[in-house]
């Protein structure tokens, strides 16, 4: 199977061709419909780009560039530049690409939050990925003197609460493997793979075949912000080996991302578990291991996280960490009294005395 081109910076796929797309005097500009990908950097690398008058104001298209210009500066992986490419979008399906960050105040939040939840956008989406992306763009406007004031200061966002996350556990995944394998073996060892790596979905599906090291036992991972190595479990070396023996031929073990996803929807249905995904086994990676004692910045490690404070939102207790939790509160050595405030204690009395 042919490996998908990556696109270049501001080149898109449009129909059966390509189109670029620049932003001039904080309007984006798009291209013809080339027939190449080349013809169409050409066109963009031909637009000499503007920059705005100094008294002009920001808008959220300049936002955008502003931020993808930083993500670019810092490294950031190309699915967190992408992600906020997506959000802006959304963004602008509502406020307009030319609209002044400075005119977004409290009132036309509101209006864009019942416009969107209308279209049937969940509120968690709309607060945490689409807002959030606007938040960020105004933050750095005015880190860089680009933005004199906050417009949203003061403007309360809805709460957002996230529901109880149910974890599938160690027993509950020895049971659908088992179920799993005996209808389809390469499903099997898709979600085995998951669930002993605590992959995410984009990093499974870019494993290629020479990321294995099977003599020194390690798994090279391309991250979401970072690229790492990690230690290839026991259990996992049989797996991995009947899936690079069916993926000869092809530039990655699994062929894509839509695959995983549809291989674990096909088998949430069939094993009639209410939440069965990569993201799902990821927490439970987290968990499990959390609760087995493992060092917290070795699960850190692990997983990818570049700080420690990402991890309690994948941590879920199991009730037996919880139960023997509860119950050693008052079992342990009770700590010596404090002293009288101003007294040390070789003022306390001896006992006896």
């Amino acid at each position: 199977m042919a490996r998908k081109r990556r696109l270049p910076e501001r080149v898109r796929a449009h129909g059966s061709g390509f189109r670029a797309v620049v932003t001039v005097l904080g309007r984006r500009v798009y291209s013809p419909t080339f027939e190449t990908i080349e013809k169409a950097e050409a066109w963009r690398d031909s637009i000499a780009r503007r920059p705005a008058p100094a008294d002009a104001p920001l808008t959220l298209d300049d936002g955008l560039d502003l931020l993808l210009d930083d993500l670019r500066d810092s490294n950031a992986a190309e699915g967190t530049r992408s992600f906020y490419d997506r959000a802006h979008l959304e963004l602008c399906y509502v406020f307009d690409g030319a609209t002044p960050l400075d005119r977004i105040d409290g009132a036309a939040i509101r209006l864009y939050i019942e416009r969107r939840q209308r279209e049937g956008v969940a509120l968690q989406t709309i607060v945490r990925k689409e807002l959030g992306t606007l938040r960020r763009i105004i933050r750095l406007a005015m880190a860089t003197g680009r933005l004199g004031r906050d417009p949203m200061q003061g403007v309360k966002l809805p709460r957002v609460r996230t529901g109880r996350f149910e974890v599938v556990t160690a027993e509950q995944m020895d049971a659908a493997l088992a179920k799993v394998r005996a209808k389809n073996q390469d499903h099997a060892d898709i979600i085995e793979l998951s669930w002993r790596t605590g992959l995410r979905l984009s990093e499974l599906a870019r494993i290629h075949h020479e990321d294995i090291d099977m003599a020194n036992r390690r798994l090279f991972v391309r991250g979401k912000t970072n690229d790492r190595y990690r230690p290839i479990a026991t259990a996992l070396v049989p797996v991995l080996e009947r899936m690079m023996a069916r993926a000869i031929g092809q530039p990655t073990l699994v062929s894509s991302v839509k695959k995983v996803e549809k291989v674990f929807y096909f088998w949430k249905k069939k094993l009639g578990l209410q939440a069965f995904s990569t993201h799902v086994l990821r927490h439970g990676f987290v968990s499990d291991l959390l609760n087995q004692g493992a060092p917290p910045p070795v699960v850190a490690s692990l997983v990818g996280h570049t700080s420690l404070r990402q991890l309690p939102r994948y941590y879920h207790a199991s009730d037996p960490a919880l139960i023997a939790a509860a119950d050693a509160l008052g079992q342990g050595q009770q700590r010596p009294a404090r002293p009288p405030s101003g007294g040390t204690s070789k003022d306390r009395p001896a006992p006896g005395s």
